[in-house]
Formats: C-alpha cells, structure tokens, sequence
C-alpha cells in the first residue's frame, strides 16, 4: 500500500504522535515555572482565589510543648535548687553528733581514795630507817650530827644515817623522846626517855657519855662527849666528859642546883630553863 519511502514517513509520525504528550507535559511545566505567557496556557496553575489566597497564607508557628511559657510550664522549667546531701546535712541532730565529748578520766588517772591509798603504800619508804616498819608515823625527832632518831605513834624509836658507832640502832622498847648527839670526838651518841622514865643510851661511850645515870628523867639531850636530862623531880644531871677535849676543865657536866623545865646540851657546854622561867 505504502513503498518504503511512505512507511518510512509514517513510522515517523507514529513516533511524532507518541512523543507529543510527554512534550506538552513538558512545555506547560516550562511556562508554569516563567509565570505563563500571552496565550493563556497554565493560567489555571497561577489563579490567585481567595480560598487559594488563604490556603496559601503560611500557618502562624504554634509553640510547641517544649516552648511554652505558662506558668506552669515557667514552674517545671526553673532549675531546683540544691539539695543538700546526707553528709552535708547540718541538723541539730548532727550539731550534737559532731560536738566532741568531753574526755573522761581513764582508769589510770582516777583519784579514788582507793587509788590514793594504792599510791601511797606503792611510794618510796624511808631511806635508811632501821627498824624494819614499812609505814613510818613520828611524833617527835631530833638531828644529831651524822645521823636522825625520832618516836614513832606506836611509841617505839626509829633512826638512819651515819651509823659507825652503832648511834642509829636503837634498843628495843617504847619510848617517851629521844636525842641524837654530834660526833664531837669518837662517833656519835644517842639517848632516850623510856616511856616507864628510864633512860636508854646507844652508840660511842667516849668519856662514859652513853652511860646514864640511875632515876627517873622526864627529858634529856645529848651533846658532844656529855649528855644531861631533867629529872622527875625538876633537879638537873649531867653525865659524860666535864672537859673541852683538851682536858681543860669547863664543867659543861656539872650543872647548877635548882629545878629546871628543860636542858640542851652542846659541844662542850650546857644551858637549861629553869622553872620559874
């Protein structure tokens, strides 16, 4: 029906005619995108209604729920303040807690009468006593020259120190006073009043001087190389060396006649206080 030439042509506009709608769709989407033109075409796209107007109108921005700004949104939104932690807590419970007691006494440092009394029987004893009696309690004591005696509350005599001439043992018994004496010449002596009135004498007995005399004494003093007392009748007596150790005479052993309260005697003298004074 057709030659080659005519079936070429047709075959051609059969591809024309396919291709011509894709090629308007792509004319109207040029001018829709330039505005239109003059003839019209895609008006339809670009008429400006008022429902068109306003679906046109951009939508006001809603703040959405992390922006709003209630109050009780402005409420959630404030930071908390800090809260204090469990160790930090200041109460008055912890107030007292912390507040350090006071210290309280060990057992080591108690002053307990029974502690007191524990201290004292742990304290050093006299040096030198020589009796043997751990609790020495005096009522009276006298100092010689190298060496002490004294009374104890249970009536018996105690010394220590220089004990050469045996002056710092004293014979068993009880006692009223004692008297220790110097080493004038030969040691020392000393002397007491037992408590029945007669005298015991220990140490050196130089010149008879730790050999007393007979009776009842109510006092007596030993001194260097003699001793005196007072008897129970007030008189005055003296035994021992009557010499200054040069055997020159002084009569420190010959006392005065006359009643006395008290006699002391010294290196080679004596005095007395009589009894009307």
């Amino acid at each position: 029906m057709f030659d080659r030439t005519g079936r070429r042509r047709f075959g051609s506009l059969l591809t024309l005619l396919r291709a011509a709608p894709a090629l308007l769709l792509l004319t109207m989407a040029a001018l829709a995108a330039c505005g239109g033109d003059s003839t019209g075409v895609g008006n339809d796209r670009a008429t400006t209604t008022p429902e068109a107007t306003a679906q046109s109108k951009p939508q006001s921005t809603r703040p959405s729920a992390t922006a709003t700004t209630g109050p009780e949104a402005t409420a959630q939104s404030k930071p908390e303040p800090p809260r204090p932690s469990a160790a930090a807590a200041i109460t008055p419970e912890a107030t007292e807690d912390a507040i350090p007691e006071p210290t309280r006494p060990s057992a080591t440092s108690a002053t307990a009468p029974e502690a007191t009394e524990e201290a004292d029987s742990a304290s050093p004893k006299l040096a030198g006593v020589r009796d043997g009696n751990d609790t020495p309690s005096f009522v009276s004591v006298s100092a010689g020259e190298g060496h002490t005696c004294g009374v104890r509350s249970d009536d018996s005599a105690a010394c220590w120190g220089e004990d050469g001439s045996g002056q710092a043992t004293p014979p068993e018994g009880s006692f009223v006073s004692v008297s220790a004496g110097g080493g004038y010449i030969g040691g020392g002596h000393t002397c007491g009043v037992r408590s029945d009135g007669s005298l015991a004498c220990w140490g050196s007995n130089l010149r008879n001087r730790s050999t007393p005399l007979e009776g009842s004494f109510v006092s007596v003093s030993a001194g260097g190389l003699h001793t005196c007392g007072v008897r129970s009748d007030g008189s005055a007596a003296c035994w021992g060396s009557n010499e200054d150790g040069l055997f020159n005479v002084v009569g420190q052993a010959t006392p005065p006649q006359g009643s006395f309260v008290s006699v002391s005697a010294g290196g080679v003298h004596t005095c007395g206080v009589r009894s009307g004074g």
